[in-house]
């Protein structure tokens, strides 16, 4: 590897970068979670669904 590590720099950069960052209002934050929780649902269906048809297989 001849990739500099310069851990002052990579740290300035975390630290701009987190400054920059403002906090979600209360729309912004239900809109992310209905999104967020609606996709975990999805998600755990389908592998319920797979969970199902498996069982009947084997």
């Amino acid at each position: 590897m001849n990739a500099k590590f310069n851990v002052k720099d990579r740290l300035n950069g975390y630290i701009r970068i987190l400054k920059m960052t403002e906090r979600p209002n209360w729309d912004e934050f239900k809109t992310t979670s209905k999104v967020t929780g609606l996709s975990l649902f999805i998600i755990g269906l389908i592998g319920f669904g797979i969970y199902l048809a498996l069982s009947f297989l084997i």
